[in-house]
């Protein structure tokens, strides 16, 4: 497996790229614009082409984008729905020109049902992903802790979307662990991961799974909360990640990213450090 974390972009692609190798990372995800912003940002193509062939140079990656907060793929409001999709086509082709593998994005709310949802968010991915080209990386779907009305708690939602879905080949999945842990999947003893993954092999494909976020949680289970807390310090704990790893059902080539609460790179060390010994100690073993 990768490990890499969540790396504010300091100093452009670049520099950003060289922090996450001298913390150790193999991959990483970034935001490629102001996560808080509609406006896109406008990547030089020299500097895109420069930090593509340092991740080659250092044998780097996958790397991964994530989509502005402000997106509502299942926003039943058109501007808000039409601008959401214009977002998401701006950062796949910002993603494609990085050589980024996947753009992660938060799906969204609204109060209709689960099966109505799924159906706006697919037309939204369909009419982005037409925006945005072929060659783009895969769109990954990122499944939430189910606060309000956020779609994507339900592993089967996921699945929904993906069959409903024009651009299936194009899609996947990126799992959030304290999202999972919130919506009441837990991992947190080998009966419980081998549960949850199961379960999510049923409903949306283990085959579609193409990222992990690895992050604890503040949160009791199903608490509907998303609050990520430091690795080993949350209501996951180091067992329900060693729980994760030992039972097998993870790709063995799947990156695993931290975006975990702390501010300073050392947060991110620390953190990157302790799930790579979590890992390292189920590899022994095995």
């Amino acid at each position: 497996m990768r490990f890499g974390v969540h790396m504010q972009m300091r100093g452009g692609l670049c520099a950003t790229l060289e922090r996450a190798i001298g913390m150790g990372c193999r991959t990483m995800q970034i935001f490629s614009t102001n996560p808080m912003g509609w406006k896109g940002s406008v990547i030089p193509a020299a500097d895109a082409e420069l930090f593509k062939r340092k991740m080659a140079e250092a044998d780097f990656g996958p790397v991964f984008t994530h989509t502005i907060y402000l997106l509502n793929l299942a926003s039943e409001n058109e501007a808000l729905w039409q601008k959401s999709i214009k977002a998401l086509a701006g950062e796949m082709q910002r993603a494609s020109q990085i050589g980024a593998a996947g753009v992660v994005t938060h799906l969204g709310s609204c109060a209709l049902a689960m099966e109505e949802r799924a159906l706006i968010i697919a037309a939204a991915i369909d009419m982005a992903l037409d925006m945005a080209g072929e060659g783009s990386p895969f769109l990954l779907l990122e499944n939430s802790a189910g606060s309000g009305n956020t779609a994507g708690a339900d592993f089967a939602e996921l699945g929904f979307i993906m069959e409903a879905s024009r651009m299936k080949k194009r899609l996947g999945v990126c799992l959030d662990t304290c999202h999972m842990w919130g919506a009441g999947y837990s991992i947190k003893t080998d009966d419980d991961a081998l549960n949850t993954f199961t379960a999510f092999d049923k409903a949306a494909g283990m085959g579609n799974l193409r990222l992990m976020h690895a992050n604890d949680s503040k949160k009791e289970l199903g608490s509907r909360k998303d609050r990520h807390e430091n690795i080993g310090e949350g209501y996951i704990g180091e067992d329900g990640f060693a729980s994760m790893f030992r039972i097998n059902k993870l790709p063995g080539d799947l990156p695993l990213i931290i975006e975990t609460p702390g501010s300073a790179l050392a947060d991110d060390c620390d953190n990157l450090k302790k799930l790579q010994s979590i890992y390292g100690a189920f590899s022994l073993n095995a």
